[in-house]
């Protein structure tokens, strides 16, 4: 199966959850990597049940479609380049 690959800049704060929602829109796995985004993520990710969230380097728990990544940034980095490789 082939794998599709999206970046997408945060923008300004009236960005970020309208990022989230047309990413979960169109993607099966969206990715975070900065907790200033995060209530959004997580409202995005409480919308869309389905999809598969990760939050690099912040903790979201009670979500059982988001994963926290959490350590030095460098290796969340490192991980979340790892997928995005694959």
């Amino acid at each position: 199966e082939d794998v599709n690959f999206k970046m997408i800049e945060y923008g300004t704060s009236s960005d970020y959850e309208p990022h989230y929602v047309a990413a979960a829109e169109d993607y099966d796995l969206i990715i975070a990597m900065t907790a200033a985004t995060v209530d959004y993520f997580v409202r995005v990710a409480e919308r869309y049940p389905d999809k598969h969230f990760i939050s690099c380097d912040n903790t979201v728990v009670g979500l059982p479609n988001v994963t926290s990544v959490m350590g030095n940034c460098n290796e969340g980095l490192f991980v979340i380049g790892a997928l995005a490789s694959m």
